[in-house]
């Protein structure tokens, strides 16, 4: 499996980036050979559609899971056509805490857009 997590710099033990598809970083963590890598998350740049354009990225590296903050509905409907699920990383603060957790079952499952600026 492989678990993308949105954070502020490219290393596993960085702040975790509290926007989706305006992260600076997403990186990544391949459960079978334990191994992370980052990629910069060009998607941060966009001047609309960012939430689409993150997820391409995350689909067009094979992403199973992505651990995140809240999403809206745009990126809830593109994650669902890839169907990469998310999951909201509360309660962790830097990348490899997240993974532990995550992996621990700690995290809630985001299937739906809470995010007031949406309504």
């Amino acid at each position: 499996m492989k678990i993308a997590v949105c954070s502020k710099t490219s290393s596993e033990r960085s702040l975790l980036a509290q926007r989706f598809a305006r992260a600076e970083y997403f990186v990544l963590f391949d459960t079978e050979i334990k191994s992370y890598n980052a990629i910069e998350n060009q998607a941060k740049y966009a001047s609309g559609g960012a939430s689409g354009q993150a997820v391409k990225i995350l689909g067009d590296n094979k992403i199973n899971v992505v651990l995140c903050t809240e999403v809206g509905p745009k990126a809830i409907e593109a994650l669902n056509a890839f169907e990469i699920k998310a999951f909201n990383f509360s309660g962790a603060e830097t990348v490899n805490i997240a993974i532990k957790m995550y992996q621990e079952n700690k995290f809630i499952q985001i299937t739906q857009s809470h995010n007031k600026k949406y309504k």
